[in-house]
């Protein structure tokens, strides 16, 4: 024999032996023990009551009624005002023929209502619901018969003839607009941060992110930044004289030798310095230049006279050059220095010829 699977649920290897799955009961698992938690059937907020598997009853609000509270009677009772907007009724009952009439802009039309067989506003609705119960049923499980069906009323446009029907208008709380107050108001529309501030929209409010240099509930403070640092009284500025406050800004006078917005970049006091291919070391507001060979000087733009001193000898006349000189030696003179005398050189001379050739240096005066 083949026995019908457990719907909500493992069998254990028995016959009608159904594990059943949290909420669900029954033999085969198939009846809803929380039917207002799987179906939420309540409806403008009713409270429900989970009365028996597949079976639940609504409380609802003043002015609601009906087995779903599914029943308008009062414009007000569904809470119609969203985000703490308060609902009041304006102007009398109108007919169902006068609902095209004209309402102002925040004005909206209320459902239309059912008398509910005289029920009082807030009453719990008679009965209990069911899965087989749409807007309008009973509750009870038998509730598919029309017969058997309770006086109740069934929704809203079933009812016997036209019901009444009231406008009703939402004052909204601080920061929200429209019709039932579900329009979040853009408080920073008008672009109210200034000075380059950031908006950010609140309810009912705004608030702005500053840049550092301004401060203020609409960034409209200047912010002194000369007084940032108490100590020095010279705020971000480092090596500098003083510190000047700007709409937005500040200006450094600085140093001697330093620069940028804060004085803090040494300049570089070589550019254009040292001459003839020295090299430049700069210095706090200083440089020094270390010449090349032949030159001397703060910029090393004189060139060093080796003449000065007077190196050539008898009367050998001195050239300067750079880094080194020449000596023109007179008659009679020769050598580096114009040390070598003509005559010293020729007794020199002959000394070495005649000690290294005698014969030859006599057949040499011979022949002169």
């Amino acid at each position: 024999m083949v026995y019908p699977g457990c719907r909500h649920g493992y069998c254990n290897g028995s016959a009608w032996q159904c594990i059943c799955d949290t909420n669900w009961g029954g033999i085969l698992c198939d009846q809803d023990l929380n039917y207002c938690g799987t179906h939420e059937p309540c409806m403008h907020g009713g409270t429900c009551e989970n009365t028996a598997p597949d079976q639940y009853r609504c409380t609802c609000a003043e002015g609601l009624s009906g087995t779903r509270c599914e029943i308008v009677e009062h414009p007000c009772a569904p809470q119609p005002c969203k985000n703490g907007g308060t609902c009041t009724l304006t102007g009398n009952d109108k007919s169902a023929t006068a609902a095209s009439s004209t309402v102002a802009s925040i004005v909206v039309r209320g459902m239309r209502g059912m008398s509910s067989m005289g029920k009082p506003f807030g009453r719990s609705a008679a009965g209990t619901g069911g899965p087989s119960s749409g807007a309008g049923s009973a509750g009870s499980s038998d509730s598919k018969d029309p017969s058997k069906q309770s006086g109740s009323a069934t929704s809203a446009g079933t009812s016997n003839g036209p019901q009444p029907m009231k406008d009703f208008v939402c004052t909204c709380a601080p920061g929200w607009t429209g019709p039932t107050c579900e329009i979040n108001i853009d408080e920073c529309a008008d672009a109210p941060c200034r000075n380059g501030g950031t908006c950010i929209d609140l309810i009912g409010k705004f608030r702005c992110e500053c840049p550092p240099q301004w401060t203020g509930d609409t960034c409209q403070n200047d912010v002194d930044e000369c007084d940032s640092n108490v100590a020095s009284g010279l705020g971000p500025c480092i090596n500098a004289e003083s510190c000047r406050n700007l709409p937005g800004s500040f200006q450094c006078t600085c140093q001697e030798g330093w620069g940028g917005p804060t004085c803090a970049k040494n300049l570089d006091d070589c550019v254009g310095r040292c001459k003839n291919g020295a090299t430049c070391i700069d210095l706090v507001n200083d440089y020094h230049c270390a010449c090349a060979v032949g030159y001397t000087g703060r910029d090393c733009s004189t060139d060093i006279n080796e003449c000065a001193n007077f190196p050539c000898r008898n009367g050998g006349e001195c050239v300067d050059y750079v880094a080194n000189f020449k000596c023109i030696c007179p008659l009679g003179y020769s050598g580096t220095l114009c040390e070598v005398s003509a005559e010293l050189f020729q007794n020199s001379f002959r000394q070495s010829v005649v000690h290294a050739n005698p014969s030859g240096f006599v057949a040499a005066l011979t022949a002169l």
